[in-house]
């Protein structure tokens, strides 16, 4: 089981709770040292790390790779959110917007330059229209990332003004976590 702390990552052992810093383990030595705010493991069964300041970290265990993705490919480096579309492309939020890292390990970078409201981002809905509902500070975006198109829901739509936390999704309803108040838009109402 992995963990992320203020101090790096740990592994615990489920079986005795014993905790591994793995300041012993030649790929993985590099993170204990790094703040860690997420863990995600995909598809491929690879760990992504997100840290506070030094971006994102990819780890896979089969070929022992440790891979870092931060300012030269335009990841910001806090991160805030990890998540895997049904491509395989992975979403990493983060204070400088958005990016996707495709299956080629090309990223794309979105930010206030290419359509989006504001730079914070937090968190991804991944919607069975296809679309990508994203929690861009006190702005809700759905992205369509086929075309690379935003809509944009905010305050003039009726939202308030408080920061969008998190996001759950069901058929029919978007929850949305704000620092103040808890919103629920149905899927329909929106075009």
């Amino acid at each position: 089981m992995w963990a992320a702390t203020n101090y790096g990552v740990v592994k615990i052992n489920p079986f005795n709770y014993k905790v591994d810093t793995l300041n012993n383990d030649v790929v993985l030595k590099k993170l204990p040292k790094k703040r860690t705010k997420y863990i995600f493991e995909d598809s491929k069964n690879r760990m992504w790390f997100g840290t506070h300041t030094n971006g994102v970290y990819r780890y896979d265990e089969k070929d022992g790779s440790l891979i870092q993705f931060k300012d030269k490919q335009g990841i910001a480096a806090h991160c805030y959110q990890i998540k895997e579309d049904r491509h395989g492309n992975i979403y990493i939020a983060h204070d400088d917007g958005f990016s996707i890292i495709d299956n080629n390990d090309v990223v794309k970078n979105y930010n206030t330059k290419n359509g989006l409201r504001n730079r914070l981002t937090e968190d991804f809905l991944f919607g069975d229209d296809g679309y990508v509902y994203i929690a861009n500070h006190n702005t809700i975006l759905r992205f369509n990332p086929s075309l690379s198109e935003f809509k944009y829901y905010d305050e003039y739509f009726g939202n308030s003004k408080s920061q969008f936390v998190a996001l759950v999704l069901s058929q029919e309803f978007m929850s949305f976590f704000v620092w103040i108040n808890f919103i629920v838009i149905s899927c329909a109402k929106l075009d």
